[in-house]
């Protein structure tokens, strides 16, 4: 094989697919990155077993063929050559490469290109058109709430349910819930997965990177797919079932309160200096147009805050953790937050005023 490209226009396209590598890998020919020439496409695919990443890369197929070279090595020096023509050949065993620029030369030793695993693929009559910028939206609203706990497994990823007009992205860490939702067209019946939290995370990169406005996804055989001019995008779901969410959203409201967002976020920030050393807990007091904010640490000291608040009914004093209203606040993508409780231990909701395509479950401790 024998491939010509420019490094500035090959540089970027390997950064994206080597990012699924992984080094603690049992199996070596995964700690790189298949290129292949066929066809006249130049082609990057990487994987861990678990997400795949294949993209095409510009440039000219001299010879085809196929190699695989370990992404440390080869990200490093593609990524230190001066900008300008490359051009990458393989020795005669298929197993080693040698890449060239000006009058200088670097070979890279890998592995053959029949090692390397088969990604999967499916037609584009199982595929469902989607707005890039709005799937983006709902990950990156609620991947923050997937929990890190292997014990329960389910918790680590977050459910994608689309039916009815819609798609929904649910996570939830057993403390905390964040629920998107979007508009959808051409969905047929209810598809539903829960797909790994780093795979979301991996995909908001991923999404962030494309210029289309409108994406392809699809769901099929215990696979989510998402497929875009150049690249495509594979994840194993995990199987489980994943807790009844409707369960968790209160519905008897007692208190409500409207409040700048900003002015919310920077109170409980600063709180939290001090909440470090009482186990990030605070106190929330509402009573009619003010929200007072209080934490204690016994051999540090205590703070209180108080802010502007348009409250509704009963007056609530309520504790949370700090940590999970920041998460919350810095995620819900709006000037104004409506704070919704149903009790002093009981789960409480905060959207965005007036809208309820976002909607932030967090559990209060058991203490005021």
């Amino acid at each position: 094989m024998k491939l010509a490209f420019k490094q500035e226009q090959i540089t970027p396209v390997l950064q994206t697919v080597q990012r699924v590598v992984s080094p603690r890998t049992t199996l070596p020919v995964l700690t790189g990155v298949l290129i292949s020439g066929k066809d006249g496409k130049i082609t990057l695919s990487a994987t861990d077993h678990e997400i795949a990443i294949e993209a095409e890369a510009p440039g000219q197929v001299i010879e085809e063929g196929a190699v695989v070279l370990p992404a440390r090595y080869l990200g490093d020096i593609v990524r230190r050559i001066p900008g300008g023509d490359v051009t990458l050949e393989t020795g005669p065993q298929g197993k080693s490469a040698t890449v060239r620029w000006g009058r200088s030369h670097y070979v890279i030793h890998g592995f053959s290109a029949e090692e390397f695993p088969t990604l999967g693929r499916f037609g584009q009559d199982n595929m469902i058109s989607l707005n890039r910028k709005e799937l983006r939206e709902l990950v990156d609203r609620t991947v923050f709430s997937v929990s890190h706990d292997e014990t329960r497994p389910m918790l680590t990823g977050a459910l994608l349910e689309m039916e009815d007009g819609k798609i929904r992205l649910v996570a939830t860490d057993g403390v905390r819930m964040a629920l998107k939702e979007g508009p959808l067209d051409g969905a047929d019946g209810q598809k539903k997965a829960i797909i790994p939290g780093r795979a979301l995370t991996e995909l908001s990169r991923t999404l962030a990177e494309l210029v289309e406005e409108n994406i392809l996804v699809g769901l099929d055989g215990g696979q989510f797919i998402l497929q875009a001019k150049g690249i495509h995008f594979r994840t194993r779901t995990i199987d489980g079932q994943f807790p009844n969410y409707r369960q968790v959203i209160p519905k008897d409201i007692k208190t409500s309160a409207i409040l700048q967002t900003s002015e919310y976020l920077a109170a409980c920030e600063r709180s939290s200096v001090l909440a470090q050393e009482g186990g990030h807990a605070i106190r929330l007091d509402f009573k009619g147009d003010t929200l007072t904010i209080t934490a204690n640490a016994p051999e540090v000291g205590n703070v209180q805050e108080e802010i502007a608040a348009t409250v509704g009914g009963e007056n609530m004093q309520i504790a949370f953790n700090v940590k999970y209203l920041i998460e919350g606040l810095k995620n819900i993508g709006a000037d104004e937050v409506d704070f919704q409780m149903t009790g002093p231990i009981s789960p409480a909701v905060m959207k965005a005023k007036g809208r309820e395509d976002l909607v932030y479950v967090i559990l209060p401790l058991r203490t005021v």
